[in-house]
């Protein structure tokens, strides 16, 4: 090996030009009889990979953020989606059971369609009919938003809640494929979009 007299290059001894200057060289005799290819720089492919993968991310990086490729890839499944009616009526009994245990309050739940009583298993829609004894008419202010969750799968089209101590009643019409982003209501404390209070 021996540097480029002119840049000071490090050379093997085989370059007939120097690779950086490009000022002629000596040629080492060993190396005298090889193709000229051989003494011919190699290209570094290597910020050119780099380059590439570069693009690439930025790429996927956009795609993930701004188009609906990303928004495939955001998509949370709704592990309620995959509850049956059955389970999520179960779900929904659960969690009244334990509001109302939560304020020290008895109740009766019945399951209507069109008026007439049915097993909460029913295949249909069903109405849930709730008759409690509140010692504070806004106590009933939390049952409906504990339960939206469950409300579509459980094919629930409304919900009574009747206050045997103020003769009050508020009925909660759920719109189905809605429930869960239902707006709340400042309608005398009701929290569905479609709630109405028919307090005497």
């Amino acid at each position: 090996m021996h540097d480029c007299p002119r840049c000071k290059v490090p050379l093997h001894g085989y370059e007939k030009r120097c690779p950086s200057c490009d000022t002629p060289q000596y040629v080492s005799p060993e190396y005298q009889n090889l193709d000229d290819n051989f003494a011919r720089p190699k290209t570094n492919v290597l910020p050119y990979v780099f380059f590439a993968l570069l693009l690439i991310g930025f790429a996927g990086y956009f795609a993930y953020q701004y188009t609906w490729v990303g928004e495939l890839f955001k998509a949370e499944k709704n592990p309620v989606k995959v509850l049956s009616v059955e389970e999520s009526r179960n779900k929904i009994i659960e969690t009244i059971n334990n509001d109302f245990k939560s304020i020290n309050v008895e109740y009766k739940c019945k399951y209507l369609n069109q008026g007439k009583e049915v097993p909460l298993n029913s295949p249909n829609s069903i109405d849930l009919d709730i008759e409690a004894k509140l010692a504070d008419k806004k106590q009933r202010d939390n049952i409906v938003p504990s339960i939206k969750t469950y409300l579509d799968t459980a094919k629930v089209g409304s919900i009574v809640i009747k206050d045997l101590k103020s003769k009050a009643t508020w009925t909660y019409s759920i719109t189905q494929g809605q429930a869960d982003n239902s707006d709340s209501s400042n309608n005398e404390g009701g929290n569905d979009a479609n709630s109405s209070d028919n307090t005497p």
